[in-house]
């Protein structure tokens, strides 16, 4: 059977591209795919794991898949409704943002350098405080015993393990940074040809400073983001869709050989003591074990579900659940999976989140609703215009990009868009335009209506 769904997933991946008119960063080619990737990895496992997969695993996991795309398909038919409409009608604007179409030549955004090296300095002081508050709670010789010890708390034990409320608000300031610059990066490497250097920097910090929670999710995510900006940038610059092609396949492949190489050496850093593992082993139980726990998630009895949505929402509802004297004080449904010696994770895809909370229609739904956003701001980020300020569908289609890309790791789309940290990307994200694009404008501003008219009234 995980033959057959493997074969089923590779053609819906085909589907989804040829579907989305060949633009290889559409949301349906990166969801299909990504799930084919992991059965590929789940296939080299099957007498190992007894990957014997159930009727039902298959029919959520194509099922899913295929709502998933009709609702992209959906989503891109209308918006070319809307393209060929803005190209008839006679009262079309030159000048506007949004063209529906591809508009070539990215121009340099130029930031304040002095502006570069403060935001670079609050990156080294918040991992500096982080790491002391850290080492104040759990202790550590050095920097990865403390990083190694605290995941242990926060992770694995039900101690406190909360740090000062500050620590959190930079921390989400700087990450919210890192995929705003992820776009300035891409769109001025285009521009110029060079690599931005300031910016370059900041977000090589920002990418440090996330894995210092032992943490190496959010590290990747934001450079799959990068890699999402700057495809859809170059897309915009020349004029071309970014179509498969062997050359970029090779390339995928070997920076990905490069990520997983590394994956585990960084995890040794932090204290995970995987180098007792076999590597192949390693990397299957998080490439390929999803579809063996969701098999055995699907079919197995759960404890009750007390909360609408407590899986899936599980961030929002642990967020607005307290304002209205909600018991959120649960855990997730993740149990520890084996198959004799095998270690095989505790997440079961994100169709296993949707099931616990709404059964085999929820798979379906939520499925098709992640479809219909995602697509949404995938077509405003490939309709709007390059210019010298940063592209706000842009920069959250990169944001939502890596949660499509590992749906067949977890439930990353809901948790992630539905989620108090979403909200407070967006202000940030606000608060990094005014400052970096419109400083001498807010400079002016300020000199004109404070500093002009406390001198008249003294």
């Amino acid at each position: 059977m995980i033959y057959l769904l493997f074969i089923v997933t590779c053609l819906l991946t085909v589907g989804a591209y040829y579907a989305a008119d060949q633009e290889l960063l559409a949301p349906g080619v990166v969801f299909a795919g990504g799930f084919a990737f992991s059965e590929l990895w789940a296939l080299g496992f099957v007498k190992q794991w007894k990957l014997y997969l159930h009727w039902n695993t298959f029919f959520v996991i194509s099922g899913g898949i295929l709502s998933f795309l009709l609702a992209t398909i959906l989503i891109h038919w209308l918006f070319n409704r809307r393209k060929k409409r803005q190209k008839q009608s006679p009262f079309a604007s030159s000048g506007s943002s949004i063209s529906f179409g591809y508009s070539s030549g990215c121009q340099e955004i130029v930031l304040n350098r002095w502006l570069l090296i403060a935001l670079l300095l609050l990156e080294l002081v918040t991992i500096i405080i982080t790491v002391l508050e850290m080492r104040a709670m759990v202790g550590g010789n050095n920097l990865f015993q403390t990083i190694a010890a605290y995941r242990q708390r926060s992770t694995f034990s039900g101690a406190d393990s909360k740090l000062p409320s500050y620590v959190y608000f930079f921390r989400t300031l700087i990450m919210a940074g890192n995929y705003w610059f992820a776009y300035v990066i891409a769109n001025n490497l285009l521009a110029t040809r060079r690599l931005a250097i300031m910016p370059t920097i900041i977000f090589i910090v920002g990418l440090l400073n996330s894995m210092v929670f032992g943490s190496r999710g959010s590290a990747i995510n934001m450079m799959i983001a990068l890699v999402a900006c700057y495809g859809l940038l170059y897309a915009k610059d020349s004029g071309h869709k970014l179509k498969f092609s062997w050359k970029l396949f090779l390339a995928l492949v070997l920076a990905g050989a490069v990520v997983l190489l590394s994956f585990r050496s960084i995890g040794n850093l932090m204290g995970r003591n995987s180098h007792v593992i076999p590597l192949n082993e390693y990397l299957a139980e998080y490439l390929g074990a999803q579809i063996k726990n969701l098999d055995s998630f699907l079919n197995e009895p759960h404890p009750r579900n007390f909360l609408w949505g407590q899986n899936t929402f599980a961030e929002f509802i642990k967020w607005i659940g307290p304002k209205f004297g909600w018991n959120t004080r649960y855990q997730l449904y993740l149990p520890m999976r084996f198959v004799g010696r095998y270690h095989l994770g505790n997440v079961c895809t994100t169709f296993s989140a949707f099931y616990y909370d709404f059964g085999y229609a929820g798979c379906f739904i939520l499925s098709a609703v992640m479809g219909l956003i995602s697509q949404a701001v995938f077509e405003l980020a490939l309709a709007s215009r390059p210019s010298r300020r940063v592209d706000y569908s842009s920069v959250l289609y990169g944001y939502i990009y890596p949660s499509l890309v590992f749906s067949f790791f977890s439930n990353r789309f809901y948790s992630q868009q539905v989620s108090p940290v979403f909200f407070k990307c967006i202000f940030f994200w606000i608060a990094y335009e005014l400052v970096f694009c419109d400083w001498d404008l807010v400079v002016g501003w300020t000199r004109e209506h404070i500093f002009k008219k406390g001198k008249r009234e003294s």
